[in-house]
């Protein structure tokens, strides 16, 4: 039996015991209970083994991962005291924040996005006279540091594709962002920068500074195609956001190549730390759902 079948048979198990134990003496519904969570942490460590039962608790330890088992607990604990409805309350909300923060599904999901594009080779595909790389590959410090950001392989990928030869500009967007210390940070000139120090010369590099949402970044990006006369141009995001783009492209009239980068729809996470909600799995599942929603707004 695998960690996370063992997980959920004796969960399965625990139900049983919150229903069955209500007119036990607390004498020994205490002892029941006992029992039920020495077998769940004694068989986490004899089947899934010292390092992965370390690495579950440690994410049951984390706010996501606490949040998960004290709902787990109110369900019992209200299933315990003949209170169904309340109990059943806690176990949706708890199946909802499983699904939600799960790494696999959330891998499922941007994986469905990815599939069109997992063959596309950037740096194999061109060359090209133009490049734009869609925001969001870049952040900024407190104290004015350019760095990659959680998109980051977008730019750096872009990078790469014009020191091989196969981008001659790569056109940066990104708006213009206030700070609360009164701060306003260009995220065009950002990047910028960025392929600077990887070795762009700036001749090469052409910011658009504005747009902040990927139609008003794939609007501008056609205006300037008409303007420069370029013939063959690609546009460079995340595989998961591709989907999104192309269908901005055809609105826009916009014949481009789309090239993928920051692929999310795969994982290592296994066993039965993978039951456990986490960031990771929230960041796809997130991911997912802000792409339908653009679909949905046209954005």
């Amino acid at each position: 039996m695998t960690s996370a079948g063992f997980f959920l048979v004796v969960l399965a198990a625990g139900v049983a015991l919150a229903v069955r134990g209500r007119r036990w003496s607390r004498t020994n519904q205490a002892a029941a209970w006992s029992t039920w969570l020495l077998i769940l942490v004694a068989g986490v460590y004899l089947i899934a083994g010292a390092y992965e039962a370390r690495k579950t608790l440690s994410l049951c330890l984390m706010p996501l991962g606490l949040l998960w088992v004290v709902l787990a607990a109110l369900f019992l604990e209200r299933l315990a005291a003949g209170r169904g409805r309340q109990a059943w309350g806690f176990g949706v909300l708890w199946l909802g924040l499983t699904a939600a923060g799960s790494v696999p599904l959330g891998c499922v999901l941007v994986g469905g996005l990815e599939q069109p594009y997992l063959q596309v080779r950037p740096l194999h595909a061109g060359p090209f006279e133009a490049v734009l790389v869609l925001g969001g590959g870049v952040a900024v410090s407190a104290d004015g540091r350019v760095m990659a950001g959680a998109a980051g392989d977008r730019v750096v990928l872009a990078g790469r594709m014009y020191r091989a030869g196969r981008a001659g500009v790569l056109v940066a967007t990104g708006p213009l962002e206030e700070r609360g210390d009164g701060s306003v940070v260009n995220f065009a000139d950002a990047e910028r920068r960025l392929w600077i120090d990887l070795g762009v010369p700036p001749g090469a590099i052409v910011p658009v500074v504005g747009p902040r949402t990927t139609s008003e970044e794939i609007e501008h990006f056609a205006g300037l195609v008409r303007e420069r006369g370029w013939r063959r141009v690609a546009v460079l995001s995340s595989a998961w956001h591709l989907r999104r783009a192309g269908r901005l492209c055809d609105r826009f009239g916009l014949e481009a190549e789309l090239l993928p980068a920051d692929f999310l729809g795969f994982t290592d996470v296994r066993g039965i730390r993978a039951l456990v909600p986490q960031e990771d799995g929230l960041l796809r599942t997130q991911h997912f759902l802000w792409e339908i929603l653009g679909v949905m707004a046209g954005r």
